[in-house]
């Protein structure tokens, strides 16, 4: 339909042309000369307002076909990958996964291994007598940081107590 305006249009525009082409020759404020120039200006505004809704409309019917052709290479990779995925997972990817599974657990246990290794323990329950490292001091393997009594059972020596003291 607007190839169809646009034709019509250049059509008009000829045949102003040739009826101010006729008209030449006469006086430029001749009103039979004044009519073909105006109807010519008016077949050649409607020609580019023809042109420019044909060029628009062509614009986006080459948008539409870009869109479309971009919608049918989506399609065919989501059925390529829909077609992968039914005869399961790549073998290659499926390794490499397994690969970095067991890397990442590798990594836990030697995080854990390394946290445990800074805990204090102590080789009976007991109280806190002395703590002989300040916090945040950097210490070495095996260096005693506090000292640890088992108040549980007490003995204890003297020679001025007797018991009628207790």
């Amino acid at each position: 339909r607007a190839w169809e305006d646009v034709t019509k249009a250049q059509d008009e525009v000829k045949d102003a042309q040739e009826e101010v082409d006729k008209y030449q020759n006469l006086d430029p404020d001749n009103p039979t000369r004044k009519r073909a120039e105006d109807r010519l200006s008016s077949a050649q505004d409607r020609l580019e307002k023809a042109q420019r809704e044909y060029d628009r409309l062509k614009n986006r019917l080459e948008q539409a076909r870009a869109a479309v052709a971009a919608a049918e290479a989506a399609l065919g990779e989501a059925r390529h990958t829909y077609e992968q995925r039914q005869s399961g997972p790549d073998p290659d990817d499926l390794a490499l996964a397994e690969a970095q599974l067991r890397q990442a657990e590798a990594q836990v246990a030697a995080a854990q291994a390394s946290l445990d290794s800074l805990d204090l323990k102590a080789p009976f329950a007991g109280k806190v007598i002395e703590v002989r490292v300040a916090a945040g001091e950097s210490v070495m393997p095996k260096q005693p940081v506090l000292l640890l009594a088992d108040l549980s059972t007490l003995y204890v020596e003297t020679s001025d107590l007797s018991e009628t003291d207790v």
